[in-house]
């Protein structure tokens, strides 16, 4: 046997097996023309599903094909031998998240932000092609030697969608992860928040070291309840909330939304972790120095001026820090909006309003308070329509001010709940709304 014949299309050496599952056998091979190590992956189906296994892989190699990303393996070669199909990736050297993800064994908060952006930002590029993963899981994340990025692999579940209507045209197959895959996936009707949820329950699995298999949901909602384990900022809880909702409609659409947020959560961690330290440390020197003050004194809570007057000196010296006057009022800014972020959480929109426009809100967040504003008419008006009451959706609505920037994505939706008040469908009881897209 000669050197050619011994490789696969006479060009790779297979070196061993990586790995085999329902969609296909992969391998390790070394590339003969680059000398560079590869993934070569070999379909296999059963024959009752050799139609639709080959469909998948026809598809991911169509879509692999006009990927590219420094996150994503590239395509090097695809080919068919003796009806058999093959593709060949680039091998990423490193390993799966699932090695640093343990039961028990919580990450950093700093570590989970890190995923979450380079997440977001992945599917971000995808979803902007028209491609839904569908399989996001630790396993499909490889942290790679060297620069420590996460690279997203096997694209062997993906499915094109309508960039429009960002959701699958056709019912497709159900494929996904169990504790990863949101309901409307697993009813074969996947949208490209499919996988911001399963990126979502990663992000949860490590902030809180519990895997989603052992997270309960609400028995009357059907939302997740995971935000009791351990300490969670306010503002990360409402981002990972919005990620992960069961209902599609009330998760971020799409991944650029919820990478905004998390983009400003960022940088007000950044601003509080750059405050100088030094009004702070001023005032523990003068609490050292009050207390040494005291004793020589031989305080007695019947000595009626020490007290006063040092508390009078501790306001005199912090207020003349204006370091320390900052750092209070960027406190007192953060706990108000952590206080909104809360009611949209607990889905108190009304209370939410109420706090926004409130003079409080104008004197504390002058420049958020119209977008917090919008936020939370846009969800309560939504809720009004999940539950049919249109009328009231378009009034909540109809609430958010031209200058707001949920205004146009609020009228938009107020033209489509009143047409579809207008316009109820044929086989729809008398009387009852009905949501055209569940009637199939």
């Amino acid at each position: 046997m000669n050197q050619h014949s011994s490789l696969l299309h006479s060009r790779y050496e297979i070196i061993k097996k990586l790995g085999e599952g329902g969609f296909g056998t992969v391998y390790l091979a070394k590339d003969q023309q680059s000398s560079s190590y590869c993934v070569v992956k070999r379909l296999n189906a059963d024959a009752d599903k050799v139609e639709v296994m080959t469909r998948l892989f026809r598809e991911e190699i169509d879509i692999l094909k006009k990927l590219n990303h420094s996150q994503i393996p590239r395509l090097i070669d695809d080919f068919v031998i003796n009806e058999e199909f093959y593709l060949v990736q680039e091998y990423i050297v490193g390993h799966t998240l699932s090695h640093e993800l343990g039961e028990g064994r919580p990450w950093p908060e700093p570590q989970v932000l890190s995923l979450l952006q380079e997440g977001l930002e992945i599917l971000n590029y995808i979803h902007s092609l028209g491609v839904i993963h569908r399989d996001i899981k630790p396993d499909n994340l490889i942290r790679r030697d060297g620069d420590r990025k996460l690279v997203l692999i096997d694209f062997g579940a993906v499915k094109n969608f309508d960039i429009d209507q960002s959701h699958v045209i056709n019912r497709t197959v159900a494929v996904g992860t169990h504790g990863y895959m949101p309901t409307e996936q697993a009813r074969g009707r996947p949208r490209r928040n499919s996988d911001i949820y399963a990126l979502g329950m990663i992000a949860i699995q490590a902030l809180t070291g519990v895997n989603p298999i052992n997270v309960r949901e609400d028995e009357d909602t059907g939302e997740i309840l995971w935000s009791q384990f351990g300490e969670i900022h306010p503002s990360l809880r409402h981002i990972l909330g919005m990620m992960t909702r069961s209902n599609y409609t009330k998760r971020y659409k799409s991944a650029d939304l919820a990478l905004a947020d998390l983009q400003k959560y960022l940088s007000w961690r950044e601003l509080v972790e750059s405050q100088p330290i030094s009004a702070p440390s001023a005032q523990d020197v003068l609490h050292r120095n009050q207390e040494a003050t005291l004793v020589n004194r031989s305080y007695s809570p019947f000595n009626k001026n020490v007290l006063p007057i040092s508390l009078t000196l501790v306001s005199l010296i912090v207020l003349g820090g204006g370091g320390a006057l900052v750092y209070a009022r960027n406190q007192e800014k953060q706990e108000f909006l952590n206080t909104l972020e809360s009611h949209l959480v607990n889905q108190d929109f009304e209370k939410c309003i109420e706090t926004a426009t409130s003079m409080k809100a104008m004197k504390t967040i002058p420049k958020e308070k119209n977008e917090y504003l919008g936020k939370c008419r846009m969800q309560y008006a939504s809720q009004k329509a999940d539950s049919s009451d249109l009328v009231e959706a378009i009034r909540i609505a109809n609430g958010i001010p031209d200058d707001n920037p949920f205004y146009e994505e609020a009228q938009a939706m107020v033209d489509k709940w009143t047409n579809d008040l207008n316009n109820p469908p044929e086989d729809c009881p008398p009387g009852v709304f009905c949501v055209p897209e569940f009637l199939n």
